[in-house]
């Protein structure tokens, strides 16, 4: 039997599982989207322009992950010319998603319909919006001196915004203002010749809907400090050589999917365990990479012997938080 022939629904609720038990904080999943390029030969969907402008036959992997610790909870492959928003549609029907509180998606992956849909199965989420027209019309037009003001300041890792919130779709829209942002947005558009006095006042402003009862800084904050699903596409991409997948039949690909995804689980794992340490998951494997154990048996003068090699004081701190011996 082979990798393709399992049912890894079956194997990644067991992984999820026995992850679960670890976990402090079951509110939040992070839900995103990436592509890597692969070679595949029985592929019948169109090229398209990837990220870095390179045109290629591309593969769609979604991955759902826990927001505090990056435990990975599912992935989903499909074709490259997919709309995210049509992908997050299809992954509503997961059953482990609707274990957590809420969702966080990005603003790419949402639509009305969606928005919709997500009510009627009683799924809260937390999301960008698009800066559509309307939207522009009839929650952005605000008074910049009733937003840009202490009350409204919510304080991120790496910049300061304000907030103010409104009601839409039996949820709250939340429009955050970012003038660090806007002062780049004008001077942008002023040197390139692009500056219209019209849309200018919209500039430093995006928008963040939510169903949840958490507060506006609570929101934001969960919103732009989301980052726990890129750095896993980026260990997938580099540490465990996702992309790009030098494989030829769908299958194999797939399986190389799949492998990843249970490498990068216990990667995620690895390194919450080594937290208290501060040290990531490759450089603990790097260090515990010269231990070894010699075993030695005579099944003709019933005699075993084994020998640990010595380790070091760290080497020994590092196994006792994996729980390992050697």
């Amino acid at each position: 039997m082979t990798l393709t022939d399992l049912d890894f629904n079956i194997i990644e609720t067991k992984i999820f599982e026995r992850l679960s038990k670890e976990r402090t904080e079951k509110n939040a999943l992070i839900l995103d989207i990436t592509d890597t390029y692969f070679a595949g030969s029985e592929a019948f969907w169109k090229e398209r322009k990837g990220k870095d402008g390179k045109y290629d036959k591309l593969l769609q992997i979604a991955l759902a992950v826990t927001k505090e610790e990056g435990f990975p909870i599912m992935h989903k492959t499909y074709e490259g010319n997919i709309n995210n928003m049509k992908i997050f549609q299809d992954l509503l029907s997961e059953t482990r998603l609707k274990k957590f509180n809420f969702i966080v998606v990005d603003r790419g992956m949402i639509s009305y319909e969606t928005i919709a849909d997500l009510k009627n199965i009683n799924q809260k989420i937390i999301t960008g919006l698009r800066l559509n027209a309307k939207i522009k019309r009839d929650y952005l037009n605000i008074d910049r001196e009733k937003i840009y003001h202490p009350d409204c300041l919510v304080k991120l890792k790496n910049t300061k915004v304000y907030a103010a919130d409104f009601d839409f779709m039996e949820g709250k829209p939340i429009a955050v203002y970012n003038p660090e942002i806007e002062l780049i947005k004008r001077n942008h558009a002023i040197e390139f010749g692009k500056f219209d006095s019209n849309q200018a006042k919209y500039m430093g402003y995006s928008l963040i809907y939510h169903t949840t009862q958490l507060s506006n800084a609570e929101v934001i904050k969960t919103y732009y400090e989301k980052d726990i699903v890129e750095k896993a596409f980026r260990e997938l991409k580099s540490s465990i050589n996702l992309n790009p997948i030098r494989k030829y039949r769908m299958n194999h690909i797939k399986a190389h999917v799949k492998i990843c995804y249970m490498a990068y689980t216990l990667l995620s794992y690895i390194k919450y365990k080594l937290a208290p340490i501060g040290m990531s998951a490759i450089d603990g494997l790097e260090k515990l990479s010269p231990v070894y154990k010699v075993q030695l048996k005579s099944v003709k003068e019933d005699f075993s012997w084994s020998k640990t090699v010595t380790l070091t004081k760290e080497q020994g701190v590092i196994l006792k938080l994996l729980g390992c011996s050697v």
